[in-house]
C-alpha cells in the first residue's frame, strides 16, 4: 500500500443533488461518475450544509456552517458575501503542508480569489469540456518525472448544470426521470430532458478527469472526492430545506487506502464533515472550532460514531428567507424566521420555455413559522405535523436541539435577521446622494 501523503482531486458540480444513475436515476446516463461509485464509495445520506450554491460550497471548504464563514448568500459582487477574514479555506490547509495547488473552473466560495494559495488557475468560468482539458493537461504534467512526488490538490469546479443550459443538448436516450414531487407534465419532462443533457456534459469531463488519472498511473495515490454542492434546481428543491434541496452526492475514491470497492455507506452526513474528514486523510491536524467531524473511520470500516443530527441552514436568496432545519433518522424540523414563500422557485429565475409545477394542487403562499415532517411515513414532506398534539413531543424535543445548536454555534439570527451587504451599500448611497440637499437647506436663511 502506498503510504505517501494523497492527491487530492475535488470536483463540485452544480445543481444535480443526487440526480445521477448511481443514486438511482438511470436515466441521466452518468456512466463515468457510476464507475466512479462502482470503484470508489458512495454516501447515501450525504447534505448540504445550505440549499444555495456559495454557501454550501464554502461549508465544503471550510467545515463550518454559512452563519459562521460568513457566505449566507452568493459570493457574487452584485449579492456582496464573502468569507469573513481569517476564515480558512481547504486550499490554504494544504498549501501549508506542502501541496502543489491548482483551481480549474469555477471558485464560488469567495470574492477574494487572490486570497486563495493556488499556484495554478485553469480554464476560469470555462464549460465543463474545457474545463477537463485543462485539469487533465495539468495531471499530466503531474505525472512527470521531477514532479509526481510532490503531492497536489486539484480543485475542479464545473458550472454544469446550473441553469440557463446552454451549449448542452437535451439528453432523453433512457428515458426522462420526473421526480415524484413534481406534476409529470410535457413541460416538466422537456425541461428536465435539457437539465440531463447538462448533466451528462458534466459526466463527459468528469470522465476525462477520470480516465486522465488512470492513464498517468495517478490514480493509486489520489483521493477523488465528487460532490454536488445541493438539491436540483426545480420547485421545492433548490433554495428549500426540503429533503430534495439538500440532499447531495458524494463519491469518494482512494485506492491506495482501501476506498475502492464500491462500498455504500448511509450514515448522516453533513457539508461541514468533509473538510476534516480530508484533513484527516492528509494528515493535517485539524484546528479546534470546525462543526463537521472526520468520516474517516467509516471509509476505512473501522468503529464510526455517526450523526444523530443534521442541520442546515437558509439565509438570503434574492431577498431574505431566512430558516433553519434539524432532522435526525426520521423527523425534520424547519423553523421559518421570514414570512416568505412556501417554497423557492428556481425554474422562473432563468425563464425556462415552460413553467414546471409543483405536484400539489396550491402549495400554501406563505411559511409557516414552524414545520415538522416524519421523513419515514412522509418522504415528500407534504404533511405538516406541527399543530397536532401527537407530535408534540417530538416538536419540542427538535425544537430543543435546534435552538441549542444555534446557542452553540453563536448564530447571530438569535439577535435578529442578518443585514445583508446590499442594505448597506444602498444607506450608504442614500446618504451620499442626499448631502447636497442638507448643505443647501442649511444655508438657507
Amino acid at each position: 500500500m502506498d503510504r505517501r501523503r494523497p492527491n487530492v482531486v475535488f470536483m463540485t458540480a452544480h445543481d444535480i443533488g443526487r440526480h445521477l444513475g448511481c443514486y438511482g436515476v438511470p436515466e441521466t446516463g452518468t456512466d463515468a461518475l457510476d464507475r466512479l461509485a462502482a470503484g470508489g464509495v458512495r454516501l447515501s445520506r450525504f447534505y448540504g450544509a445550505s440549499p444555495q450554491c456559495s454557501p454550501a460550497r464554502a461549508s465544503l471548504m471550510t467545515g463550518l456552517f454559512p452563519h459562521t464563514h460568513g457566505v449566507i448568500g452568493i459570493a457574487s459582487h452584485a449579492f456582496g458575501f464573502d468569507l469573513h477574514p481569517g476564515v480558512t479555506h481547504l486550499s490554504s490547509y494544504l498549501a501549508r503542508a506542502g501541496y502543489v495547488t491548482a483551481l480549474a473552473g469555477l471558485q464560488h466560495e469567495t470574492l477574494r480569489p487572490a486570497d486563495l494559495p493556488f499556484d495554478h488557475v485553469l480554464a476560469h468560468h470555462a464549460a465543463g469540456v474545457d474545463v477537463a482539458a485543462s485539469a487533465a493537461s495539468y495531471l499530466r504534467d503531474r505525472a512527470g518525472p521531477t514532479t509526481r512526488h510532490q503531492p497536489f490538490y486539484l480543485q475542479i469546479g464545473f458550472r454544469e448544470a446550473h441553469r440557463p443550459w446552454h451549449g448542452t443538448q437535451p439528453y432523453a436516450d433512457r428515458g426522462v426521470n420526473v421526480p415524484p414531487w413534481l406534476a409529470d407534465e410535457p413541460a416538466a419532462r422537456q425541461d428536465l430532458a435539457r437539465f440531463q443533457g447538462a448533466i451528462r456534459a458534466l459526466d463527459r469531463a468528469a470522465g476525462e478527469i477520470l480516465d486522465t488519472l488512470q492513464q498517468t498511473g495517478l490514480a493509486e495515490n489520489t483521493l477523488v472526492v465528487f460532490a454536488a454542492d445541493h438539491g436540483i434546481p426545480y420547485p421545492r428543491a433548490k433554495h428549500s430545506l426540503y429533503e430534495p434541496g439538500c440532499a447531495c452526492a458524494l463519491l469518494i475514491r482512494w485506492p491506495a487506502a482501501g476506498w475502492s470497492r464500491g462500498q455504500t455507506h448511509d450514515a448522516l452526513l453533513s457539508g461541514v464533515d468533509l473538510l476534516p474528514t480530508l484533513l484527516d486523510a492528509t494528515g493535517i491536524p485539524a484546528p479546534t472550532g470546525l462543526h463537521g467531524a472526520s468520516f474517516r473511520p467509516l471509509l476505512d470500516g473501522r468503529s464510526y460514531t455517526a450523526r444523530t443530527y443534521l442541520f442546515t441552514e437558509q439565509n438570503f436568496n434574492a431577498y431574505p428567507d431566512v430558516s433553519r432545519a434539524i432532522r435526525d433518522h426520521r423527523h425534520k424540523l424547519i423553523a421559518n424566521f421570514t414570512p416568505g414563500r412556501s417554497f423557492y422557485d428556481s425554474t422562473q429565475l432563468w425563464h425556462p420555455p415552460a413553467r414546471v409545477s409543483f405536484m400539489a394542487d396550491q402549495p400554501r403562499t406563505q411559511h409557516p413559522p414552524v414545520e415538522l415532517y416524519d421523513l419515514a411515513a412522509d418522504p415528500l414532506e407534504q404533511h405538516d405535523l406541527a399543530a397536532g398534539p401527537v407530535h408534540a413531543a417530538t416538536l419540542t424535543a427538535l425544537a430543543s436541539r435546534l435552538h441549542a445548536w444555534m446557542q452553540d454555534t453563536a448564530d447571530p439570527l438569535l439577535q435578529g435577521i442578518p443585514e445583508p451587504p446590499i442594505y448597506r451599500r444602498a444607506l450608504d448611497r442614500l446618504v451620499l446622494a442626499s448631502r447636497p440637499l442638507h448643505r443647501e437647506t442649511e444655508s438657507t436663511p
